[in-house]
């Protein structure tokens, strides 16, 4: 499954990525959302190393060097303030900015194609795309802009 969103810093010699995945769990009737970090070491040689689970500093088993704790620390505090910076917006399912009639397409374009089965549009995290989505758009003054970023 693809995340929903990744994120990634980098210094000079590490890169740490963040990303979040968001699923319909059927056993308990609700999303669950579960978060990754990795970091690895910046590779510039040509052709470059993949970024791949071997290659993760954070995984099982490897214990991380002076160096890599401290860009991991400098990383993360840099990242939580980039993620921090961003403000929601309720009922903005194409993320432009704006809650406007292109979300009311879009949420019918997606509830239709997937039968409401779509991940897409659905603000109340029930798994469906339906009409208990559309007051997260509709809801308030529309059209809308979102809060300008912190």
């Amino acid at each position: 499954m693809l995340p929903n969103w990744q994120m990634a810093m980098r210094d000079d010699d590490y890169k740490l990525v963040r990303s979040a995945t968001t699923d319909y769990d059927t056993t308990t009737a609700a999303c669950l959302t579960t978060t990754k970090t990795e970091l690895y070491a910046i590779d510039d040689n040509v052709p470059p190393k993949l970024d791949d689970a071997a290659s993760n500093l954070l995984q099982t088993g490897h214990t991380l060097n002076h160096a890599e704790k401290k860009a991991l620390a400098s990383l993360t505090t840099a990242l939580v303030k980039l993620l921090d910076s961003n403000v929601p917006c309720t009922g903005d399912g194409n993320l432009d900015g704006i809650v406007d009639q292109e979300d009311v397409n879009q949420f019918n374009y997606w509830a239709n194609v997937t039968a409401s089965n779509s991940s897409w549009y659905d603000f109340n995290l029930d798994g469906f795309t339906n009409q208990n989505d559309t007051p997260y758009i509709t809801q308030g003054q529309f059209p809308r802009k979102c809060p300008a970023q912190r």
